[in-house]
């Protein structure tokens, strides 16, 4: 079954926000963006929430003491205009410390702030961002191969968003949707990615025309004369790690195929993994001698197109990580030194 050739009944007639003026949005959009900057200015009062959810218990007239229903920490987080998961964070921190604001602003007299933001807006806005929430955690907090995360997700993504209400989310939705379809660079080399991970090689999500492209051009790479393909014999034996949570749920579904095929690419799609073959590294399935000899032309594929990142999360971290180390009292480093720093620093977090 095909459902990605299914065309989406919200593509039709999409408007371009960004060319948009505030005054030209449908009042439902104003009202959507008066709450985030009602919660927004909200973010700096971390301090005195702090001194209200830490306040002593409460002590009835009989003696007895009670606890304090607002005591628990809460944290209200920043926001960045342009990052969608601190946006995710910033109404989910709205929402637990509800009860404390309502405290403190009613304290401080400025009740008018806390009416200004509609909760159950705040709560459907949680739910409508918390699929971006969990795609763009997994694409963002990996230093590990990440090419074959990008079509499961966004195909996981597609379904939740469309799988909501749609009359009340339908303006969110073709923002959505044209969002993935500008912004999400969704070309061959996602499918190949997807195809040389052993859990993925289904390609659920792509058409049937991606899925015959992706392996009619694996096909074409095939090395005929496979004595010149090279073989790593590698003493690393992987750390056995359960595959995450979200992703193995997107994994393909096991079933015997025909494996009548006579080439290389035919034997790998006929491949059946064990029920424990979960692979959260691709390159410890292709690190194994046997993968090597038995698919020794898609393994080469596999080293060119897994040293691909599927975003730039990583190298930023790694900018990051260089603006701590050179600091005003270490600013005459060597660079030599600085890129051993930072290689060291990649390989204990490998192993953490």
């Amino acid at each position: 079954e095909d459902d990605s050739e299914e065309e989406d009944d919200y593509d039709d007639d999409i408007c371009d926000y960004t060319e948009l003026t505030i005054n030209q949005l449908s009042n439902n959009v104003r009202l959507v963006i008066t709450t985030i900057k009602s919660c927004k200015s909200l973010s700096g009062l971390n301090r005195q929430l702090q001194l209200v959810q830490n306040e002593p218990e409460n002590e009835d007239l009989d003696g007895t003491t009670t606890n304090n229903k607002h005591s628990e920490g809460r944290t209200l987080h920043q926001s960045s205009v342009v990052r969608w998961l601190s946006l995710f964070y910033l109404l989910e921190s709205i929402k637990k410390a509800y009860a404390s604001l309502i405290i403190l602003l009613n304290d401080n007299r400025q009740n008018a702030r806390i009416q200004a933001i509609n909760m159950d807006l705040v709560n459907k806005l949680i739910d409508f961002f918390y699929p971006w929430k969990v795609v763009l955690t997994e694409l963002q907090k990996t230093n590990e191969p990440s090419l074959f995360l990008v079509l499961p997700c966004i195909t996981y993504l597609r379904d939740e968003l469309a799988s909501g209400e749609r009359k009340e989310k339908s303006v969110f939705l073709q923002a959505s949707f044209s969002i993935i379809r500008k912004y999400v660079y969704y070309g061959r080399r996602i499918h190949y990615g997807c195809f040389l991970h052993p859990n993925y090689k289904q390609l659920r999500g792509a058409s049937s025309s991606q899925v015959a492209e992706c392996y009619a051009t694996s096909r074409q790479s095939i090395v005929h004369d496979q004595s010149s393909a090279e073989i790593i014999l590698d003493n690393y034996r992987p750390q056995a790690k359960k595959a995450k949570i979200f992703m193995s749920t997107l994994m393909d579904k096991q079933r015997q195929q025909n494996g009548n095929g006579q080439d290389e690419v035919d034997r790998y799609i006929s491949l059946t993994l064990g029920e424990n073959e979960q692979y959260s590294n691709p390159l410890d399935f292709w690190k194994k001698k046997d993968n090597q000899l038995a698919f020794p032309s898609l393994f080469q594929l596999a080293k060119r197109y897994f040293s691909i990142p599927c975003s730039s999360s990583a190298v930023e971290r790694q900018f990051s990580a260089t603006g701590q180390i050179i600091t005003q009292r270490r600013a005459n480093l060597d660079p030599a030194t600085v890129n051993d720093i930072i290689f060291l620093r990649s390989i204990e977090n490998r192993l953490v």
